[in-house]
């Protein structure tokens, strides 16, 4: 089946000047390849998108809508799919949280590691040179001088989960994609899923990014900062984007298992929203959440199940992070959905 024509329109006017980087092409290029291979080929594979997505008010970008996602749930994600034996596409947003960063951002990990470079050099383990002096300060003076707490078992903990990130990624079991912007991510989105196509049912999509419901129109964009004397106030006019979600169930990868995410303040529409979206764009699952309490409790709708278990409400319980029970859930569903697929073709 064709794209819908306003998904057509949308990449064709909004993300022609968006291209593919020869380097980021041969890294997804290799990444499936590989996957189609021994000892790969009967691998699960997963995309989780993490964070979200910037819609910029200017071509030369200054001005900018955003939201609240630091990309918590998206790195916790891809850490147990890859413990559950998934390899796994890590679409990111620049900046948020990465897999095996213990929860830190990067300025949060950069911190965590220039005090333990500090603490090294206070036991005379490390000489610093003079070569880079800062605003007039030695960098051994300005180590010296420093009022930063050293956390040996933080440091340490950052060690082996920088060690395992690189295992991973050294053994083509995570390629890490970043984006900025609504239109870089749908782009991604549109190129990892044709190339995730032949993986069948083997593949998931894990959506957990905050994708934007609203843009400025590249055509309608000041090319230049907006100057704020041009008058008493600034007037946006937002259009809708249009929804890929059946994107990649009707035409992209349709044997694929796509597992949305709907988060919403209002309880009362939380469960019409989810069933909704199964409804209108045929994904397989949606995990909904509540604002307020999304790292304790989700609900995972699969209309797939039987009626009892169609409806599972996921509590984090004793453990560290919600993202343990929800990874396994999704990975018990999705092999039962191989396993079926098997069954008729044999």
């Amino acid at each position: 089946m064709d794209e819908p024509i306003e998904v057509q329109d949308f990449f064709r006017t909004q993300l022609g000047h968006h291209k593919e980087s020869e380097s980021l092409r041969q890294q997804l290029d290799v990444f499936f390849a590989q996957k189609s291979e021994p000892p790969y080929e009967d691998l699960p594979v997963v995309l989780v998108t993490s964070g979200g997505t910037q819609v910029p008010l200017e071509r030369n970008c200054v001005r900018y809508i955003d939201n609240f996602s630091a990309g918590t749930r998206g790195a916790r994600s891809a850490e147990e799919f890859l413990t559950q034996g998934y390899a796994v596409v890590f679409l990111t947003r620049t900046g948020t949280i990465q897999p095996f960063h213990e929860g830190m951002t990067p300025s949060d990990a950069f911190t965590c590691l220039a005090n333990s470079v500090q603490e090294v050099h206070r036991q005379g383990g490390v000489s610093v040179t003079e070569d880079a002096p800062v605003a007039g300060a030695s960098a051994g003076s300005l180590m010296s001088n420093s009022s930063a707490t050293f956390d040996s078992r933080k440091a340490a903990r950052l060690l082996r989960s920088v060690v395992e990130r690189r295992r991973y990624t050294d053994t083509g079991l995570l390629l890490t994609v970043p984006f900025t912007t609504l239109f870089e991510y749908l782009f991604l989105l549109r190129c990892i899923a044709l190339r995730a196509r032949p993986l069948g049912s083997r593949f998931v999509f894990y959506l957990a990014a905050a994708v934007s419901d609203f843009y400025v129109p590249w055509e309608s964009m000041n090319e230049h900062k907006i100057q704020s004397s041009v008058g008493s106030g600034l007037d946006l006019s937002l259009t809708p984007v249009p929804k890929m979600l059946g994107c990649l169930k009707q035409t992209w990868a349709p044997d694929a298992l796509v597992v949305s995410f709907k988060l919403e303040t209002d309880d009362s529409i939380l469960e019409t929203k989810a069933r909704g979206a199964m409804e209108k764009y045929s994904v397989d699952m949606v995990v909904a959440n509540m604002l307020h309490n999304r790292h304790d409790q989700v609900v995972v709708y699969d209309p797939a199940e039987e009626e009892e278990e169609e409806k599972e409400t996921i509590h984090r319980g004793g453990d560290e992070f919600i993202e343990i029970q929800l990874v396994a859930c999704i990975k018990h569903r999705h092999q039962k959905r191989r396993q079926a697929a098997s069954s008729k073709t044999s």
